[in-house]
C-alpha cells in the first residue's frame, strides 16, 4: 500500500540523514518489495549501499535503475556510477 511505502521511504530517508545508512538500505529494500519499478529507490538504495562500500549490490541497483527507469538524468547518473565503479572494480 502506498502509505506504507511512502513510510518505509520517510524512514529510509531519514537513517541516511544521520549517516545510519545500512538501516537505511533496509528500509528502502521493503520500498522496494512495495514496487519494484520504483528507480528512485533503487537509486536511493545504491547510494546507501555505496556509502557501506557493498560495492556489488551498489552495481546490481544502478544497473537495475538504468534498465527500469524512465527519468533520462537519473539513468545517465546511474549509468556514470556504475563506469565508476566499473573503473575501480578494474
Amino acid at each position: 500500500d502506498y502509505k506504507r511505502m511512502e513510510a518505509y521511504f520517510n524512514l529510509s530517508e531519514a537513517l541516511a540523514r544521520k549517516g545510519e545508512y545500512s538501516q537505511a538500505a533496509e528500509e528502502m529494500v521493503k520500498v522496494i518489495a512495495e514496487n519494484e519499478g520504483d528507480a528512485a529507490a533503487h537509486s536511493n538504495l545504491a547510494l546507501f549501499y555505496e556509502e557501506t562500500g557493498n560495492v556489488t549490490d551498489a552495481m546490481k541497483e544502478w544497473a537495475k535503475v538504468v534498465e527500469i527507469g524512465t527519468d533520462a538524468e537519473l539513468k545517465a547518473q546511474a549509468q556514470a556510477h556504475l563506469d565508476k565503479m566499473k573503473i575501480y572494480q578494474d
